[in-house]
């Protein structure tokens, strides 16, 4: 099965469609970051430093944040990804392994917010897997990128949270109607939501 990488922009303030910056096509994920940001890093560079014309007009340019999910994210930051246990993208907090997964929750007095500058020089060394393309830029690795809802909340602590409603023993248990009425509602959601969040299932 072949892979379709694709980064797309957006002009802020603009009412356009976002429009193709680069395409990546293969038989295989692509593992060499210079290679699928190469073009990219330096087109941005040229603008960056030259601006845009448009009309005899000169308009600059700059990137206000990138818009990625979590492996994505760490692809391009060559940062450790999401299930290593210096994950976090915003903190140096050292992961805990707990009950088959990662606990972030163990916040020391050595755990401190990760910064531009901090990120840039890398003083976070187990955090980095590489020096990212993106570093020429000179643009904030940390501020410019979001953390998804979609991932971080909605596939995460809410379906937690509708599993331990309906699974763990208390006063807090609903009754079978009410959750048949939940998973009614959930259900009915599907063909309004995008690709993305077409994880709806039946609550049980």
């Amino acid at each position: 099965m072949g892979k379709l990488w694709s980064i797309l922009g957006k002009l802020v303030g603009s009412n356009n469609p976002p429009f193709i910056t680069a395409i990546y096509c293969g038989s295989e994920d692509l593992t060499d970051v210079d290679l699928y940001l190469g073009d990219f890093v330096l087109e941005v560079h040229d603008l960056q430093q030259n601006g845009y014309e448009c009309n005899g007009q000169v308009h600059n340019v700059g990137l206000r944040h990138f818009i990625l999910d979590a492996p994505a994210r760490s692809f391009v930051k060559c940062c450790i990804g999401h299930g290593g246990y210096g994950a976090c993208e915003k903190c140096t907090v050292v992961g805990v392994y707990e009950d088959g997964r990662f606990n972030y929750s163990h916040l020391g007095a050595d755990c401190r917010p990760r910064t531009d500058e901090s990120y840039a020089n890398q003083e976070d060394r187990p955090h980095h897997t590489g020096i990212s393309p993106l570093q020429l830029l000179r643009i904030g690795l940390v501020s410019l990128f979001r953390l998804d809802t979609l991932h971080l909340v909605y596939k995460r602590v809410l379906l937690r949270y509708l599993e331990a409603l309906v699974s763990w023993e208390g006063y807090w248990n609903p009754n079978a109607d009410t959750v048949n009425a939940i998973s009614t509602r959930m259900l009915a959601l599907i063909p309004s939501c995008p690709w993305g969040f077409k994880v709806v299932r039946q609550v049980r």
